[in-house]
C-alpha cells in the first residue's frame, strides 16, 4: 500500500521561513500519526528568472 501524498502550492513565491514551516506543519497535521514516521520531505521549486535576471545555468 502506498502512503498518501499531501502537497500544497503556496499562493505566492516566498522566502519567509515562517510561512514555509507553517505550511509544512499544516500538511503534517493531515496525517494520523499513530505510527512512527520513516520519511518526511519538503520540495522546493524556484521561480524562473525573469529576462532581466541572469541565469546560473
Amino acid at each position: 500500500m502506498r502512503p498518501p501524498i499531501k502537497s500544497r502550492k503556496l499562493p505566492t513565491p516566498t522566502q519567509d521561513p515562517e510561512q514555509i514551516a507553517t505550511t509544512a506543519q499544516s500538511l503534517l497535521n493531515k496525517f494520523d500519526l499513530t505510527r512512527p514516521i520513516r520519511l518526511l520531505g519538503i520540495r522546493l521549486e524556484f521561480v524562473p528568472p525573469t529576462p532581466e535576471e541572469p541565469s546560473d545555468i
